[in-house]
This record gives structure tokens, C-alpha cells and sequence, in this order.
């Protein structure tokens, strides 16, 4: 796997630029050491226009919640899973959207794998219009090669 330090700023196609969760995923790899909360989260996604204030997001945020990692999430996550509400438990809905979280490492390896698929799209582009290139210039030899012969013969005789 070759190294790459994937960037909010550099985006290659129209569908790549409404996937918050591609995006939110790349922001959690280059925030690795340092972390993010999802408040962090939601103010760089609305300046890089994956977000503006009143979409709904609510599938996002328990996306969130078990994308990223904090310690005292754990009952959030617990929460998700089971389908309880916060006020079962005796939990105030934002308790945990300031805390920083981490990017969990199969999240990171699923980021990579996906960067990993979309450059082989590329590459199989480019392989593509390179075979084509070479079957044309092997058929235009081919027949340079027969024209080629046929005068032989005909010189011969």
C-alpha cells in the first residue's frame, strides 16, 4: 500500500464532493494524532460544503458515534446498537459532542481501501486506452506487413 495523506481540498469527481462520509473519514485520518469531536466535525464539513446548518443529519451522527472512538462513548455506542434512547439511561443528548474522538483503525484501512479502488479506476482507464492504442498500431502493422508481402511476391514472379 503506498502512503497517502488524502486532502478535504482535492476532490476528483461530482459524487466524491456529496459523500459526507468519505469526507468525514479523510478529515479523521489527517486529524489522526490529534483527534476530532464530532462539533469539529460538523464546523469543517460545513466549511468544505458537505454540510449546511438544517440538513438533517441524524443517520451522520450515529455514524459518527461508531466510526469514531472515544472511551466515554461507550454507552452511546451501546445506545445505537440496542435502540435505546439517551433518556433511558439518564443521558443528556449532547453530552459527548465536544469530546475528541479518534478514527477507529478498520475505519482508517476502509478509507484506504477505498482510495485504494478508486485509483485503480483510474489507472484501469489509462491501461485501457493504452491496450486500444497498441491493438490499433498491431493491426496497422499487420496489414503494412501483408501489403508488404503481397508486392514481394508479385516482384518475384
Amino acid at each position: 500500500m503506498t502512503s497517502r495523506k488524502p486532502s478535504s481540498t482535492k476532490r476528483e469527481s461530482r459524487s466524491d464532493r456529496s459523500n459526507i462520509y468519505i469526507a468525514a473519514l479523510q478529515y479523521g485520518e489527517e486529524r489522526i494524532s490529534k483527534g476530532v469531536s464530532y462539533n469539529d466535525m460538523i464546523k469543517h464539513l460545513e466549511e468544505t460544503g458537505y454540510y449546511k446548518k438544517g440538513d438533517n443529519i441524524s443517520q451522520f451522527k450515529e455514524w459518527f458515534y461508531l466510526t469514531f472512538y472515544n472511551h466515554a462513548w461507550a454507552q452511546t455506542v451501546y445506545l445505537i446498537k440496542t435502540g435505546k434512547t439517551k433518556s433511558e439511561l439518564g443521558m443528556a443528548s449532547n453530552d459527548y459532542d465536544s469530546l475528541t474522538a479518534f478514527l477507529q483503525a478498520d475505519q482508517m484501512f476502509s478509507l484506504y481501501d477505498y482510495l485504494e479502488l478508486k485509483e485503480a479506476r483510474v489507472f484501469s482507464r489509462q491501461a485501457y486506452k493504452i491496450a486500444v492504442i497498441a491493438i490499433i498500431i498491431s493491426g496497422f502493422l499487420a496489414s503494412f506487413s501483408i501489403v508488404v508481402q503481397v508486392f514481394n511476391i508479385s516482384f518475384v514472379s
